[in-house]
């Protein structure tokens, strides 16, 4: 009768582990080293990068800090938070184990655990607000600018309101009392310049959609007149508070100029307060030239008059 006799050595590690397991501390030397010997430098990136670091803030949900190995030294990156990352990083120290185990080294390890980094069927990358722990809008990418809808009355009204509490106009000639389909047919024949007042100029609206959601508007006007010259400009636009701070202002302005150049000018005026900060980085991101700032009246903070050619 034959009788096997199986035992695990210990490689000089602490504690009672499986066979071929990654040390637990970045003190202790790997697989197959003997005990006392010195801990190689990359043994310990290799470890430190399949060792998930906390989050950055408890708003910050959705997104991981993890240490990655490289020739430098550890490194940290954020990274989209996956359904299954906890599946995923259980498969990447499997792997490394199992190359680890079968003598291929820490550099093997490392590009057996950098296989698994991609992950399985990640989320869509939503952030959340540090400030107030809200959900973020998707990215400015996502942003399109569109003509009204008969879908949007309840929206527009909104937000409509909450512009008006702040001293702007969000809806261009919009009066609460009007139906919303003759409001929407004001707005075509304003876009083909019928029917016009006297001080119009042919204009196209549009609102600011991401994800089916309105987070603002623009006014695209096709010509100046004297005050639209003076101070008014061939673009309005506009955010909702809530979503400001995101770039979608910045979105809005770079769309609305390719559809004016669209309706052939060729020299764009944009102009905004001269204590309205976020305005002034939004016009000069997109390349807008000071050209002069004027006053228009005591009461009121100076005109900046911005030049995009």
């Amino acid at each position: 009768m034959l009788v096997f006799f199986i035992f695990w050595p210990d490689f000089g590690r602490t504690g009672v582990r499986g066979p071929g397991m990654v040390p637990d501390r970045d003190t202790e030397a790997p697989p197959g080293a003997r005990a006392g010997a010195p801990v190689p430098d990359r043994w310990r990136l290799i470890r430190a990068q399949m060792r998930p670091a906390p989050p950055l803030a408890s708003g910050l949900r959705a997104q991981h800090v993890t240490r990655r190995a490289s020739l430098d030294g550890p490194r940290l990156a954020v990274e989209p938070r996956c359904a299954s990352r906890p599946r995923r990083l259980a498969d990447a120290e499997r792997a490394a184990r199992r190359v680890a185990r079968l003598g291929g080294g820490p550099s093997r390890a490392a590009k057996s655990l950098k296989s698994h980094e991609v992950g399985y069927y990640p989320d869509p990358v939503i952030k959340h607000d540090v400030v107030s722990g809200e959900r973020n809008q998707p990215s400015s990418a996502a942003l399109r600018l569109r003509p009204l809808r008969l879908d949007d009355e309840e929206a527009f009204r909104s937000a409509h309101q909450v512009m008006a509490a702040e001293g702007f106009t969000f809806g261009i000639r919009f009066e609460p009392t009007m139906e919303w389909s003759t409001y929407l047919k004001t707005l075509d024949d304003q876009r083909y310049a019928l029917n016009l007042p006297d001080g119009r100029v042919p204009a196209t609206f549009l609102v600011a959609d991401v994800a089916g959601t309105i987070v603002g508007r623009t006014s695209i006007r096709h010509k100046l007149n004297d005050f639209l010259e003076r101070e008014g400009g061939h673009i309005g636009y506009g955010v909702l508070p809530r979503y400001r701070r995101r770039g979608y202002a910045t979105e809005i302005l770079r769309q609305s100029l390719v559809i004016v150049r669209a309706n052939g000018v060729e020299r764009v005026l944009v102009t905004c307060d001269d204590d309205n900060a976020g305005s002034i980085t939004v016009i000069e991101r997109c390349g807008g030239k000071l050209d002069s700032v004027i006053r228009t009246a005591p009461s009121v903070p100076p005109i900046r008059r911005y030049w995009l050619d």
